[in-house]
Order: C-alpha cells, then sequence, then structure tokens
C-alpha cells in the first residue's frame, strides 16, 4: 500500500491548488508542498498519532491548506478529536478505538487496541486487519512473503527448545500446526536437543558455547570476549555455501547471530 499521493482542494487564497504529500514509513503525510516545492501543510506526531500541525504562517505570496489525513486510512473530526477509521472511531490521545473490534477476538485479545501497541511499526487502514511487515512495494505481506529463516537455524532452535523444555515445545507446536516445519531427522535439530539437555543439567551461567556440529555453535548465556554483540545470548552459524563452494560474505562462522548487521543484509532475516 502506498500513501496518499496528492489532493486537489482549495488553499487559504480559495484557490484552487494541488498539494504533493510527502509520507513517513507508515505513509503517514508528514508535510504537502505545492508545485513550486513550498510546504502549504506540515504537522509532527505522537507515537499514537496525534497530530500538532506545524505549517508555516500564510504570506502574501505563500498559500496554505487544510489536511485531516492522519495514520493510513484516517481521517480526523475535528468536532471531537477523534480519527474515522472506516469501521470505528480512533482516538490519538489514548492510543485506543472508541468502541470494540467488529471481528471480535479474531483481531487480538485487545478488542480496543490499535495495531497490537506498536504503532511505529504497524498500521490498520481498514480496521480490519493490521499489518506489521511490508514488501517492497508497499503492500502489506502475509508469512507467506516473510524471507525464510534457514532450515537448520529452524532445526537448531526447535531442538534446543525441546530440550530446555523437555519436550514441551515440540507438544506446543503440534498444537499449534506448525511441527511439519522441522526436520526430525536432522544433525541440527539433535545437536540442539543435546544442548538444551546440558542448559538444563548445568544451569545458566555467564559464558561458554556449545558446539552442534561445525556449521553451528550455540552461546545460551553469552561469553565474555569482548565483543559487544556476545555478551548476549547467541549463535553461530556458517552460512550455506555458494555454485563454488564458498561461505558467502560476512556469513561466516564467527558472526553472532542475530545481533551483529552487516551492510551486504538484504533484510532482518539475513541476521539468522
Amino acid at each position: 500500500m502506498t500513501g496518499i499521493l496528492f489532493i486537489k482542494t482549495k488553499n487559504s487564497s480559495g484557490q484552487d491548488t494541488i498539494a504533493y504529500y510527502h509520507n513517513d514509513h507508515l505513509q503517514t503525510p508528514m508535510q504537502a508542498t505545492d508545485k513550486a516545492g513550498n510546504i502549504v501543510w506540515s504537522a509532527s506526531y505522537t507515537p499514537f498519532g496525534r497530530a500538532t500541525v506545524t505549517t508555516p504562517a500564510v504570506t502574501t505570496d505563500k498559500a496554505t491548506i487544510t489536511s485531516k489525513l492522519r495514520f493510513p486510512g484516517q481521517y480526523e473530526d475535528q468536532e471531537t478529536g477523534l480519527h474515522y477509521n472506516y469501521n470505528r472511531y480512533y482516538d490519538p490521545q489514548t492510543g485506543r478505538y472508541v468502541t470494540s473490534d467488529p471481528i471480535g477476538l479474531n483481531g487480538g485479545i485487545n478488542t480496543y487496541a490499535y495495531v497490537g501497541g506498536n504503532p511505529v511499526s504497524g498500521t490498520d487502514p481498514s480496521e480490519l486487519e493490521m499489518c506489521l511487515y511490508r514488501n517492497e512495494n508497499g503492500s502489506c505481506a502475509g508469512w507467506a512473503d516473510m524471507p525464510a529463516i534457514p532450515q537448520p537455524v529452524v532445526n537448531a532452535a526447535a531442538g534446543f527448545g525441546d530440550g530446555v523444555s523437555l519436550g514441551m515445545t515440540s507438544l506446543i507446536r503440534e498444537i499449534m500446526g506448525t511441527n511439519d516445519a522441522v526436520d526430525f531427522s536432522s544433525r541440527e535439530y539433535w545437536g540442539g536437543v543435546g544442548a538444551g539437555i546440558v542448559v538444563n543439567a548445568i544451569g545458566i551461567k555467564s559464558g561458554g558455547e556449545i558446539g552442534i556440529d561445525k556449521n553451528i555453535i550455540i552461546a545460551p548465556w553469552g561469553n565474555r570476549t569482548g565483543n559487544k554483540y556476545g555478551e548476549w545470548p547467541h549463535y553461530h552459524r556458517r552460512g550455506s555455501p555458494d555454485g563454488n563452494g564458498k561461505t558467502p560474505q560476512v556469513q561466516g562462522i564467527g558472526r553472532h547471530r542475530p545481533w551483529e548487521k552487516k551492510s551486504p543484509d538484504k533484510n532482518w532475516c539475513d541476521r539468522f
């Protein structure tokens, strides 16, 4: 989804004008300019969308406009201060809807909440389905569009969780219908199980790494190597070899995942 790009309206001089919107990462209008590039409207926002209009003062040669567009899909009602969001009204002062979600608990356990309490990353243009991740073209992405986490990481993480929880996480995955994503015959899975059992046996403490195999190492307690990323619980994974049998750039075994970000990363999943 892209935000509103322009609007034809009356300016402060009573003339028809076309204003071009400049939107932030959520597609919330931050400024509008005329064809000459003059700012004709601007605003700043609190995290939950309460706007403070900061439009420059009107001059004899520079008219301004009024805009009621707010968060994607929202239009400010000047009389009440609420935002009309197609199916119900939103209160930017409290960051909540004033009526319960028409789709009930399908929208979440809190039927008055806006985008799960995450207005910095999420949007809900139709007020029926929040969006927390977008494709490169701006459209709202479903789980099928999300970057895939490497299978060895899935296997190792599942195994580690099953080892620590003594199988409880496997039962939870079975109930959720996600156990098919795990390869239980893989060495990464059983290495993860062993690592989880070790954690249960010796307890959580600072320092130490557990090698599942030469390609995956888990540091469940962090370590004291002096590396700022290494102080946190992390793991190391060697990237899958390319066509020449070489590990891709910055995907070597020394990388502290998932905290350590590298410039060649194309998306957040590359950290895993």
